[in-house]
This record gives structure tokens, C-alpha cells and sequence, in this order.
């Protein structure tokens, strides 16, 4: 049994003591001798109902206070100045973003021909311009060791770039096509797959 359900059947208890004790449903008011009578009051039923009610209120807004804190509490895990953050900075259409393995850095590229790098944390800095393709920058990707990034272009190259020194390492030209997709392999940093309107890997 509950609270609410112990303090009902107490309830019915004690009106039906009264009926048995009053019969006519009134009582002698207190200190009169000459058995004046005045309507019986149920001052019992209401303070007790009263009190469960607050009681049960109570409950319920403290368990609304608990969840509400716990709710904003879980909002917040990560250490991002923001839940969101706008980047500024390309010219144009934006194609591609990708985070760094790490998860401390990001890349996006797009119509502007350019490869913007990114602080992830505090301010969200722009430290790097990547430029050299001579068409929009399909997608990028970064090296298992975040040192490198790789870029596919509508040029029909793919660009393999140094994030430390902004330099070009690599600029690959075998495809006959518009490059849309590049990835790394996983197990070996050294070797990667490129995908291209020429039907060709």
C-alpha cells in the first residue's frame, strides 16, 4: 500500500466511526451543557486530503526540478564554445567538410576552389587556406595521422596537401573525368582509392 491508499481507508475508517457515534450527524458543541448542537464539520477529511495532496505536489515538482536539471546537465558534454557554430569564410557553394581523425580539427572545401582548415575548439579559428585546384573541390578527406589532406576536384585531380606547411605534396592527374570521392586506407596511410565521372578508380 501507498501513502495516498493508507491515509483513504483511514479516512473511511474514522467517518464510520462517527456515524456509529452520531447517528444524526452532529455533535455537542464543545463546552456547552444545555446540548446545543451545530452542524459536524469534516475538518479531519479535508486537512488529511489537503496534506496528501501537497505531499503528492511536492513529489511531482521536485521530480520535474530532477528531471529538468538532469536534462540540462546532458545537454551539454562536449567543449564547443556553442551548440552551434557558423564558419565564415568560403566564397561560394560549401561541397565538403570532413573532422580530423583526432576530432581537434576540420577541412571544407567547395565551388571556391579553396580548402579551408578549422579549429574545432574555442573560437573555431580559420589557420589554413589550401589553394591550387583550378575547378571545385568535390570532397576531402584527412591522412589516419591528421597530418595530410586529400582532396578530389572537378580539375579531374586529386590533391594530396601538407596541413602544417599549407603546401601541395601531390597532385595527381590520371583520371579523365570530374573526381568526386576520395578515401584513405585504413591500415595503410600510403595508399588511397579515388572515384570519377569516368567510370574509373
Amino acid at each position: 500500500l501507498n501513502f495516498k491508499n493508507i491515509l483513504f481507508i483511514l479516512f473511511i475508517y474514522i467517518k464510520k466511526m462517527e456515524k456509529r457515534d452520531h447517528p444524526e450527524g452532529e455533535i455537542n458543541a464543545p463546552g456547552s451543557e444545555n446540548g446545543t448542537k451545530r452542524a459536524r464539520t469534516s475538518v479531519f477529511s479535508t486537512t488529511t486530503k489537503s496534506s496528501a495532496l501537497t505531499v503528492a505536489d511536492e513529489k511531482e515538482l521536485k521530480d520535474k526540478e530532477e528531471t529538468s536539471t538532469a536534462l540540462v546537465e546532458a545537454m551539454r558534454t562536449s567543449e564547443l564554445q556553442a551548440p552551434t557554430m557558423q564558419l565564415l569564410g568560403h566564397g561560394d557553394a560549401v561541397h565538403t567538410m570532413r573532422f580530423s581523425p583526432n576530432g581537434n580539427n576540420i577541412a571544407s572545401g567547395g565551388f571556391d576552389r579553396r580548402i579551408f582548415l578549422w579549429k574545432v575548439f574555442g573560437d573555431c579559428d580559420n589557420y589554413g587556406i589550401l589553394t591550387g585546384h583550378k575547378n571545385c573541390i568535390q570532397e576531402v578527406q584527412w591522412s589516419t595521422d591528421n597530418s595530410r589532406v586529400l582532396s578530389a576536384s572537378a580539375d579531374k585531380t586529386v590533391g594530396i596537401w601538407d596541413v602544417e606547411t599549407g603546401n601541395r605534396l601531390r597532385k595527381l592527374a590520371d583520371h579523365n573525368g570530374v573526381v568526386n570521392s576520395i578515401a584513405t586506407a585504413r591500415l595503410d596511410e600510403h595508399l588511397l582509392v579515388s572515384g570519377s565521372d569516368d567510370c574509373t578508380a
